[in-house]
């Protein structure tokens, strides 16, 4: 893990030149560009249908296509994905594992007591497990999901299938080298 936040930090909590794009690293942030590339203007009706959507239904959309369940750390580099990509503005700055949005911390927690969403503890990095709660929870989320433009449905499954596979250090590896800029308040030990 050391060597990834070294090789996408210069090894130092820095910002980062532009030059610093031209490494190994670089095919990886060209990939994300051309992902936003191709994300469609949206129509003024799919403009309201979204405008409505809270953090907590952003939140409900992405655990509802993930239904195993899903660490804190990818959730949160999925959302910032997602935020990326359909042009989504929340406050995202760097933190220690990469993109951190108090948004988002406070949407799980009101959907934690809430009893929107469970939480389970494993023993490993990523500490915390979320899922949706009940089946009528995820009726909720199914009836979210269907008033989605199909560019961010598209957007959604994409990030879900692209990330499922992927280990707690690819994930971070991934975000790091593609937005380096939020790699700059990394813990690199």
């Amino acid at each position: 893990m050391a060597d990834l936040l070294a090789q996408a930090t210069g090894g130092v909590r820095r910002q980062l030149e532009p030059i610093d794009l031209l490494d190994d690293t670089s095919d990886i942030a060209f990939e994300e560009w051309e992902k936003k590339k191709h994300y469609r203007e949206l129509t003024q009706q799919d403009i309201d249908k979204i405008i409505e959507l809270a953090v907590e239904d952003w939140i409900k959309i992405i655990l509802l296509k993930n239904e195993k369940g899903i660490a804190t750390t990818k959730l949160f580099k999925e959302l910032f994905l997602f935020c990326q990509r359909t042009g989504l503005r929340w406050d995202w700055s760097p933190y220690d594992r990469g993109p951190y949005s108090k948004e988002v911390q406070e949407g799980l927690d009101k959907l934690e007591s809430d009893k929107t969403i469970s939480t389970a503890t494993k023993l490993s990095r990523d500490k915390r497990i979320y899922k949706l709660r009940e089946m009528k929870i995820k009726t909720d989320a199914e009836e979210l999901w269907k008033i989605l433009p199909n560019s961010f449905k598209e957007v959604v499954t994409n990030i879900v299938e692209e990330f499922s596979t992927k280990t707690h250090e690819e994930v971070i590896h991934y975000v790091y080298s593609a937005y380096p800029e939020f790699a700059i308040a990394a813990k690199t030990s």
